[in-house]
Formats: C-alpha cells, structure tokens, sequence
C-alpha cells in the first residue's frame, strides 16, 4: 500500500519506526507533509518517501492517507477529500470524529475509502476495535466511561498521593512534557469530552453534539478535597461517562435517554477507576451479556498512540477493518444532560452561628436530601471548608441549592460539585 503520512510530529516519527520494523511491511510511505522541511527530526525519512508542504498531494496516488496533524480545520479538508477519492484514512483526531461525525458517516456511506480511528481514544488501548468486533456485534452496551485523559489523571494521582497543590501538579506536568503550555484542553476535559462524544456514537448508537456534553474541568480541586475524599474511603478522578437510562412517566410510559457528561468524580478506593494512576486510562463498558469490564493501558505517548495507527494500518491491510460505526444510528433517543446521582458539596464559607442549619434549610428548598456533613476542626475563620454529601438527586437540584448558597454573605464564592461514583 502506498501511504502518506500527514504530520510527523511524536506520533508520526513512531509510525514511521513501527512500520519500518515490521518483516516485510507492506506500507510504502510515499509523502511526509509538515509545515517545515527543513526541521531537524529524531527519526529517518524513508528512502520511499518525500517531505512536502502541500497536503493536496497526499491525497493522490496513495492508498491510505495517516492524519496526525490534530485540529479540525486543514485535518478536516484531509480526511474528508482522501475519503471522497476512495482512500482509506486512518486518524487519531478525536476532536475532528466528535465535531463531524454526522458528515463522516455521510461521506463513508458513498466511499469504498474505510476509516480507522483506534488512536483517537484511549490512546494504546484497544478499545475501538474491542467495541466493533467483540462486544457490540453480540452484546448491547448500557454504559460506557472512564478515565480518558492521561494528563489529569496523572494530576489528579499526584494531588491525591503528595498533597501537591493543583498549580504545582500542573507545573511538574508541564515541565515532564504531559501538559502542553497551553493546558486548557486536558484540565478544562475538554479532551475526554471529545472522547465520549466518540464513544457515546460507536457503543450507544447515539450522535450529541460536544457543546450539549456537561463538561467540568479539575482547576477547582484544591488539597481539601482530597483530604475530604480520603475521609469517604475514596480518590478524585476525572471520569467522562455515556450512558442509557430508562424514565417511566406518571402515566406509565417508558422512553429511553442517555446520559453524558465530563466531571471530577469521588471514586470509591474498593473500585477500579480509582486505583488507575499516572497517565494510565481505563474504560468501563456496562453491557447486558458481559456486565462489567475494564479496559486498562496506556493512555498516550509515542509507541502506544502509534501501535494503535499501524493495527488499523495492517487491519485495512487485510481486509479486517470494521464499519466504523457498527451500531445503527438512533435519533429517537434524546439526551437528559440533568444525570441523577449522589453528590459531594464542598462550601467555603466564613465562621458564623448557624451556617449548617441554613444549609440544611436551603438543601431541603431545593429537594436535595442530606447524607453527611463533613467538617475538620476550624483552623481558620475567615475560610472555612466544609462538604455535604447527598442523597440520590438530580444534578439541577444540587446546582440551585450551589448558587443558593453562593447568594448568602458567608458563603466565599460557589460551591464545588462532584458527583460521587458507585465502586
């Protein structure tokens, strides 16, 4: 197969090794485009093959076009002309899938061109194909989610492990080359979004737009939750979640909805998500035959994110690639982005008589149910942390009873939510 390679930055220069190891490849990289030719790179050029500033001409006279360039914009002309010429792609731009998902399948219906996206979630782990070939072709998947973002999490474990504040986590992350100068994408879950926006449409048969995703970042957390959380038996993690939930109506009627959204989580220490650190991922599929299974490894990186380019590449190769959205699209099921679950309520407020009795009272006004009240020994009057954790409730309700709250003079800005995960 005659191949052009479409970015050769990290992950390309891996491909680039990978494919140039294997016995009797039969990928012959013909075009290499970058924005500058005369950078200096850590990987040969294949005798096969010429740099080149012009996309166009990698999307003819191939047979499968690599797009590692990221963004929606030039990638997005890419991957949308080479399939048009009945060219394979193979992508692991989660962010184009998620933001043109509907044109994509538009545009495969009509191409012999086939699209490989393993790369694009998960990184090294295998969980596009996992979904195509062993689970959705015998099984029908209720939920899916995890940890999708290897830099949070590695955040996240260290805040959790060394009592790091978010700044410095976020500053040895840069520095290590997990965080790029610009972080906003990882800590804001902006990343993961886009991720189980991809996932939402291969396991559930559901396309939402990423805009109508409920997406809360880990720039908040502070060392109090942490400690809090240790109090709960449990860890923070940043968990993207897709799930199917059944409503019945005070008439008796069931519809079908799904529920997705991106948040900092309270993860139960005697479960999986929560022991997952460093820049590893996990993902949890819930299905009706299988139950409960996790898919772990890593996340990101060089060699992993390649791996999982070339196993599409040698899957296109012999025939083996999979429709890349197996299960039919249904456009009945709509989204409730008002999820239910139980909730941790984190309030910094200034010392006064009676803050705990308003709290209730305003919790009881906005029909959220009280589990627990945390508080450590006041150390300082002026910024007194404190955590309620509910009962089951709807997001909505907790979100008023927050700017409730943030309304009185002694609450110090708006409370933290997280929802809090079964084990």
């Amino acid at each position: 197969m005659n191949v052009a390679l479409c970015g050769a930055g990290v992950v390309g220069g891996g491909v680039l090794s990978i494919i140039s190891s294997l016995p009797n490849t039969p990928f012959i990289v013909t075009k290499v485009l970058v924005r500058d030719i005369h950078k200096e790179r850590d990987f040969p050029l294949p005798t096969s093959a010429s740099y080149t500033t012009d996309w166009k001409e990698c999307v003819q006279d191939v047979d499968l076009v690599i797009e590692l360039i990221g963004g929606t914009t030039l990638a997005k002309d890419i991957v949308f002309t080479a399939l048009r010429n009945n060219i394979h792609v193979v992508t692991a731009n989660k962010a184009l899938i998620a933001a043109h998902m509907t044109e994509l399948e538009e545009i495969l219906a009509t191409s012999t061109g086939s699209l490989g996206y393993e790369a694009s979630t998960g990184g090294g782990i295998p969980i596009i194909r996992s979904l195509q070939t062993s689970i959705i072709s015998s099984d029908k998947v209720t939920s899916v989610a995890g940890i999708l973002n290897g830099t949070t999490n590695f955040m996240l474990s260290k805040m959790a492990a060394e009592g790091c504040s978010y700044n410095d986590c976020l500053k040895e992350a840069q520095s290590l080359g997990f965080a790029e100068a610009d972080p906003t994408a990882d800590v804001e879950g902006h990343d993961a979004r886009a991720k189980i926006c991809v996932l939402a449409r291969l396991a559930l048969g559901v396309s939402i737009p990423e805009a109508a995703i409920s997406c809360t970042g880990i720039s908040s957390l502070t060392t109090d939750d942490f400690n809090y959380a240790k109090t709960l038996n449990s860890t923070i993690k940043l968990v993207g979640t897709a799930r199917k939930v059944k409503l019945t109506n005070f008439l008796g009627n069931v519809s079908e909805t799904v529920q997705a959204f991106v948040t900092p989580c309270i993860c139960p220490m005697n479960g999986i998500i929560a022991n997952v650190n460093g820049a590893t991922n996990v993902v949890q599929i819930v299905s009706e035959s299988l139950g409960t299974s996790h898919l772990l490894g890593a996340g990101a990186g060089r060699f992993p994110t390649a791996n999982s380019v070339v196993a599409d590449m040698q899957a296109i190769n012999n025939n083996l690639i999979s429709t890349a959205f197996p299960v039919p699209l249904n456009n009945e099921i709509i989204q409730d982005p008002d999820y239910t679950a139980r909730f941790y309520i984190r309030l910094n407020v200034k010392d006064q008589t009676g803050i705990i009795m308003m709290a209730g009272e305003l919790c009881h006004a906005n029909d959220v149910s009280i589990h627990a009240v945390l508080q450590d020994p006041i150390s300082d009057s002026t910024n007194v942390p404190f955590v309620i954790t509910t009962e089951m409730c709807r997001k909505s309700q907790v979100e008023k009873f927050a700017k409730s709250c943030s309304e009185l003079e002694w609450c110090l800005g708006l409370p933290l939510v997280m929802p809090i995960i079964e084990s």
